[in-house]
């Protein structure tokens, strides 16, 4: 039997002292990526400290809904009337000027009756004409008749005055023939015959006189027989004038309401919108037939809830629109700035306008009614103060 082999005393301390230095080395080692570890957490945490209570970070406030809009407001045509429907608009779409026919409503009713107020207005426009002619005539007249009888007055006054002077002159001779019988020289038959004549002579005064003062109360009554003709004449061209002028103002009421049946294009501008009814369909009066958008630039309006807008969203403040069916990924949003801000709330919204400040890159073309979705830098804060926002928020809510 052989006996085992046993190691050499004097080879022992090398080896040991071999594994000693090893083991010192990794010791050391590992306490250098140990301290060079928390060196690096160190750093981090304190960059994360500084980053969490220095760092200043956009906060925005999202719109509920938004969309992209003329920088003039579009026009909603309705019906002014009710009524059937007897012709439609083109296609959505095209270019319309102010006065273009858009809708037409059945007028059939308005055009009768327009006809027959024109006819009537026409017999009585007539009827007042021949009144008029005939005052003119009855005044010509009243004027030829006022100076024949001032003419006949004068001359059965001249005459009346002739006959006075012969009266006159017949009574002076018969008084002379009476002295002169008186004293002989007249017979009593000459003494009679220029009695007889001065009394023959003063009747004939006498009766010229009267005469004269017929004639002028005739001329008097013909010219109050004459005046209440023409004023008769006169109220009734008043009353045919009175009812001319209601025949008038009947046709141009339905001249408007015809026309008020014509539906036409307010503006010049797009035909954005068109209801869709088709001949001989009826419309209610106030329901909506069209909407015009105008030519012009284009600007952002956005809807807010109150507590998001009221405070927080300003005039100036910048902006982005994101635009629904271009993801911003690919086309980019829109850059804007809020232009103005509404002061009361309406179905619970609050209107924000904003200008747009330059197009996508992508190139969208921008068209009116392109819905999209507004954030609004309104503020810049830490996270730190969001964070105790939100724990704020938080513990409100839970109680």
């Amino acid at each position: 039997m052989k006996a085992r082999a046993q190691p050499c005393a004097a080879t022992l301390p090398p080896i040991a002292d071999a594994f000693a230095r090893t083991r010192l080395a990794l010791d050391a080692d590992r306490d250098r990526r140990s301290s060079a570890i928390l060196a690096v957490g160190a750093a981090l945490l304190l960059a994360w400290g500084a980053w969490f209570f220095l760092a200043r970070i956009p906060v925005y406030a999202v719109s509920e809904t938004a969309r992209v809009e003329v920088d003039r407001s579009s026009f909603a045509v309705a019906a002014p009337v009710a009524g059937q429907v007897v012709s439609v608009p083109g296609a959505v779409g095209h270019e319309i000027h102010a006065g273009d026919v858009l809708f037409e409503l059945d007028a059939t009713p308005q055009r009768l009756a327009l006809d027959e107020t024109r006819a009537r207005v026409q017999g009585l426009a007539q009827q007042l004409e021949a009144y008029r002619a005939e005052i003119a005539a009855a005044e010509a007249a009243l004027v030829a008749a006022r100076e024949a009888g001032r003419a006949a007055t004068d001359q059965a006054r001249a005459e009346s005055r002739g006959a006075e002077a012969a009266a006159s002159f017949a009574r002076s001779q018969a008084e002379r023939s009476t002295k002169l019988h008186e004293g002989g020289s007249v017979s009593q038959l000459e003494r009679q015959r220029d009695e007889a004549e001065a009394e023959e002579k003063r009747a004939r005064a006498d009766a010229l006189a009267i005469a004269a003062r017929h004639e002028k109360l005739q001329e008097v009554e013909r010219g109050t027989r004459d005046r209440e003709r023409i004023e008769h004449i006169r109220r009734e061209a008043a009353e045919v004038e009175s009812d001319l002028a209601t025949a008038r103002a009947s046709m141009v009421r339905l001249e408007n309401e015809i026309d008020r049946r014509v539906v036409r294009a307010p503006i010049d501008g797009t035909l954005a919108e068109a209801a869709d009814v088709r001949a001989g369909a009826f419309v209610r009066d106030g329901d909506r037939l069209a909407a015009v958008v105008p030519k012009g630039g284009h600007r952002i309006v956005a809807h807010y809830l109150p507590g998001v807008a009221f405070g927080r969203v300003r005039t100036g403040q910048p902006a982005e629109l994101r635009l629904e069916g271009f993801p911003w990924t690919q086309y980019g949003s829109l850059r804007a700035a809020v232009t103005g801000v509404g002061g009361e709330s309406r179905d619970g919204r609050v209107r924000v306008e904003l200008r747009i400040d330059g197009d996508p890159a992508s190139g969208v073309p921008l068209q009116h009614g392109l819905p999209g979705t507004v954030e609004i830098e309104v503020e810049r804060v830490s996270p730190a103060f969001l964070a105790l926002r939100a724990a704020g928020r938080r513990l409100q809510a839970e109680r």
